[in-house]
């Protein structure tokens, strides 16, 4: 299985600070980390 790699050059659809989907009850933030070769996604639930 080969993951591919991650370059930072070639990202274009998130910025340095990551995006935000918007979901009922909730939201999901996702930054993109190309040193640590991560895709670090945060759930944020909504009381």
């Amino acid at each position: 299985m080969d993951r591919g790699t991650l370059d930072g050059a070639s990202c274009r659809e998130a910025g340095p600070k990551g995006n935000v989907a918007h979901v009922p009850g909730g939201a999901f933030l996702s930054v993109i980390v190309p040193r640590h070769e991560c895709l670090y996604v945060h759930q944020v639930t909504y009381l």
